[in-house]
């Protein structure tokens, strides 16, 4: 136990370091509070694999029915439309309530819909030049509509509105820029990307710039 505690403890200071700007990681003693229950597994009637949510609707990707649902926060089922994702890894909801779903396995891309399941735009394709995919495990959109991507093996790149590639780091000369396996993203006010490498087990800070 008391190992384990240490190991922890460790990983939570772990430096977040990009060239030459290393952050340490705070920790905090935060006590997390029950809502409420969005959908329910009954059996088979809601396999959740990932989630987004904004500010009307929770939207679930649905791995048994291979569906997109969206709910209200009560859990009133508002709709939800079929998706072609061999492998549906990450989803998230743009400001005009278009969804983008990662395909880890099968297309290897991201896709954006409509709210009503239309195809509107497909992100990358399979392979390991930049603006490819290997497995898009986890990606997040920032307020500008630009679309991150963390691949396992072309690492991290980003898209702008219209599914054009803007900058991709596989071929960074920076060790620490390279991602082994990304599995979370996120993105601050700053436009600091922290991305999760479960491989690297540390967190690795990029500049959006």
């Amino acid at each position: 136990m008391i190992f384990r505690n240490i190991c922890c403890f460790a990983f939570l200071i772990s430096a977040l370091v990009f060239a030459n700007r290393i952050t340490i990681a705070e920790t905090y003693d935060l006590e997390p509070v029950y809502i409420d229950t969005v959908g329910y597994y009954a059996p088979l009637d809601l396999y959740p694999v990932n989630v987004a949510a904004d500010n009307n609707l929770v939207y679930i990707l649905d791995l048994f029915h291979e569906e997109v649902r969206a709910r209200r926060f009560d859990g009133t089922p508002v709709w939800s439309f079929p998706y072609s994702e061999q492998w549906p890894r990450d989803i998230e909801v743009d400001t005009d309530g278009n969804i983008y779903i990662a395909d880890a396995n099968g297309d290897s891309n991201v896709k954006k819909y409509s709210p009503t399941g239309e195809l509107l735009l497909t992100i990358g394709e399979k392979g390991l030049l930049p603006g490819q995919f290997d497995r898009p495990l986890a990606f997040i959109l920032d307020d500008s509509g630009n679309i991150y991507v963390a691949d396992r093996g072309t690492e991290l790149s980003k898209f702008d509105s219209n599914g054009n590639l803007i900058w991709n780091n596989i071929n960074s000369v920076i060790p620490d820029a390279d991602l082994s396996r990304p599995n979370g993203i996120a993105i601050d006010s700053d436009g600091n990307i922290y991305v999760a490498d479960s491989d690297r087990v540390e967190i690795i800070v990029f500049d959006s710039n």
